[in-house]
């Protein structure tokens, strides 16, 4: 079964791409490929609700405790470190 795909054009500064080439290649990774593994990876963290939120859901249903903090020294208090 095959997927169809799309072609996705963008204008990125020439340095900057010159960089990610010479990075793709030092790795012996197409940039296509990359980019790819970047666009999954950006998309399943923005998903709504996001891996990390099911996560809590979960929790919440199994009774497990869940902190929330409202700064590092709130959490560092909450977990009596």
């Amino acid at each position: 079964m095959s997927v169809k795909s799309e072609l996705i054009a963008a204008k990125v500064d020439i340095n900057l791409k010159n960089a990610f080439m010479a990075i793709a290649e030092r790795k012996h990774r197409p940039a296509s490929q990359i980019l790819r593994d970047l666009i999954r990876v950006y998309v399943e963290n923005n998903k709504i609700p996001n891996k990390e939120t099911l996560e809590t859901f979960h929790k919440t249903d199994r009774n497990e405790d869940v902190f929330y903090a409202e700064n590092v020294a709130d959490l560092i208090q909450q977990l009596d470190l």
